[in-house]
């Protein structure tokens, strides 16, 4: 392969990854949920900010998962979600994420 041909075969790989990037702008939210057995949680979520509302539409039937991978509930109905430095408006939601770990 001719290095000029590989230059710009280089070049237009950098353009589509440096667009794939870009496109895909992950943002952390902490979000009040009641799992499937009742239970409430804040957990934390990654989302796509641009397509917010789809993201919290998945977000029931989606598992909660401990820092080893295993499972601890599944999400049944999500009340609130809100940015990492954000406080929730529930005081429910803002009382148990005090007490929950991070």
């Amino acid at each position: 392969m001719r290095p000029s041909l590989l230059k710009a075969c280089v070049s237009v790989g950098l353009m589509v990854c440096s667009l794939c990037a870009h496109a895909q702008q992950w943002s952390d939210y902490k979000c009040y949920v009641v799992d499937t057995e009742g239970g409430q949680w804040v957990h934390l979520f990654e989302m796509d900010p641009q397509n917010l509302r789809t993201e919290l539409a998945a977000l029931p039937g989606r598992l909660i998962l401990d820092g080893f991978g295993r499972t601890l509930a599944e999400v049944r109905a999500v009340r609130e979600c809100v940015s990492l430095d954000a406080s929730f408006s529930s005081l429910e939601a803002r009382t148990l994420d005090d007490n929950t770990p991070k």
